[in-house]
């Protein structure tokens, strides 16, 4: 089997694995939680995603981009990702209370708050994961993905179902 048709396969493992696992999930908390939990998941979901992408500097496509050794640049890139992650946590605190006030829900700023925490746990991941991406090891790619989203699955149903709440969703995120 040529190269090209394993990586290609690889990355389709990663696709329907990955959507198989978000439908399962999301049709357990649709019948478990009520819907004014998806619109306070939904404010924290957007408020996170336009948080990280106003931040992103693409950190990691310069490292796969960059035709030499990158050893050394790995130090600074990882620094560099940890304070993203703490100034992003910070503010995301900072307008949390805000936010919930807006939008009428004070369970909006205690999520958001402790949301705020995933920030400095991915910051934290192994920046050598971009090697994987580097060297194109699709393998490599797809156990790391599927790996975390696994856990992710498992945290958040497991939560929701005893929980019966929108911490489910929290903690699985966390996770």
């Amino acid at each position: 089997m040529s190269e090209t048709l394993k990586a290609s396969l690889w990355s389709l493992y990663i696709v329907v694995i990955t959507r198989l696992l978000y439908y399962i999930t999301s049709i357990v908390i649709m019948t478990v939680l009520s819907p004014s939990n998806f619109g306070i998941i939904a404010i924290t979901m957007a408020v996170i995603a336009i948080a990280n992408s106003m931040s992103s500097v693409g950190v990691d496509a310069a490292l796969i981009s960059h035709k030499k050794d990158i050893q050394y640049l790995l130090n600074s890139a990882w620094t560099f990702e940890i304070f993203r992650g703490l100034a992003l946590f910070i503010l995301i605190n900072l307008i949390s209370e805000y936010l919930g006030i807006l939008y009428n829900e004070s369970q909006l700023s205690e999520i958001l708050r402790v949301m705020s925490f995933t920030f400095i746990l991915y910051s934290l991941k192994n920046i050598g994961v971009v090697y994987l991406r580097k060297d194109l090891e699709f393998k490599g790619i797809f156990i790391y993905e599927i790996s975390h989203l696994v856990v992710l699955t498992i945290v958040t149903l497991t939560v929701v179902l005893l929980t019966k709440s929108i911490w489910g969703i929290v903690a699985g995120d966390i996770s």
